[in-house]
């Protein structure tokens, strides 16, 4: 009979184990969960910065003008501004796109745009085409649990969607004086 108790105890005593390492496991798995979507969001959000920064790059170089929000991607390809192909997809889409220029940018001179500081100037979007364009009913639908967007002084910001009253889509544009454009 002691043996049988014993038996029965090794039982109990292995079972809750097999409970506890399930549990552990699952928590475990959300981890990684977790971790894997904290490095999209960063890979994402340096990846638009690199694209904002090609953005200013292209206009620093045609007369201080934006590209064409219908060709900008193919504006800044990856042979004239260093961006690898990578830079132009979103980590999270596996290979498609997911990013937008603000098409009130759109072939915009920047010397002429005021306010600079929260210009939108790339967003996430939902549409994974190459080239894609649009405003804030375009955004993205909580992709990484929130949204990233680069403005035109390419600082990056994650938001939400309470805070898009703050953000400038269609700036005010300033005529320029004959002593402020080039010769």
């Amino acid at each position: 009979m002691d043996e049988q108790k014993r038996n029965k105890l090794k039982l109990r005593v292995l079972l809750a184990l097999g409970v506890l390492a399930v549990a552990g496991g699952m928590g475990l798995g959300y981890s990684f969960l977790a971790a894997e979507d904290v490095s999209y969001r960063s890979a994402c959000s340096n990846n638009m910065k690199m694209l904002a920064t090609g953005l200013v790059l292209y206009a620093a170089d045609n007369d201080e003008k934006l590209p064409d929000a219908t060709r900008w991607m193919d504006a800044i390809s990856p042979r004239d501004y260093r961006l690898d192909q990578w830079t132009f997809w979103c980590p999270a889409l596996h290979k498609n796109y997911g990013y937008a220029m603000n098409v009130a940018l759109s072939k915009a001179s920047i010397e002429t745009l005021d306010p600079v500081k929260d210009v939108v100037l790339v967003f996430e979007t939902d549409s994974q085409e190459r080239n894609a364009f649009g405003m804030q009913n375009d955004l993205a639908h909580n992709r990484h649990a929130g949204l990233n967007v680069v403005f035109l002084d390419t600082s990056a910001a994650r938001v939400s969607q309470r805070t898009m009253a703050r953000w400038v889509w269609a700036p005010n544009r300033r005529p320029v004086s004959p002593t402020q454009s080039r010769p």
